[in-house]
């Protein structure tokens, strides 16, 4: 399971994005760490002009952070991740808010 986000990773930073697309979403649903694949593949098909698809995962991603925050307001892990949802979502003033929160 690593190897594969490892993978995806390094096709993602030489360029290979339909290819690094695919580890990315072999990993959605494994790890505690889908959150941050969620955003990573919305950024990704965001680049590849793929915004409605983009949006889907931005906003699922900003659904898990909301239930992770019910159970823990200050876990800053969601914090972060929330703030990076919902800059991909456009909504900047809010990002900037619980970008504030994790400081």
């Amino acid at each position: 399971m690593e190897a594969s986000l490892n993978k995806a990773l390094t096709l993602l930073q030489i360029g290979k994005y339909e290819q690094s697309l695919e580890y990315f979403y072999s990993e959605l649903g494994i790890n505690y760490d889908e959150i941050s694949v969620m955003i990573t593949v919305s950024r990704v098909l965001e680049y590849l002009g793929r915004h409605e698809e983009s949006i889907k995962y931005s906003k699922e991603a900003l659904y898990y952070c909301d239930k992770f925050l019910r159970e823990n307001p200050e876990n800053i892990y969601a914090l972060n991740q929330k703030g990076l949802s919902l800059s991909n979502l456009g909504q900047h003033e809010n990002a900037i808010e619980c970008k504030k929160k994790v400081l």
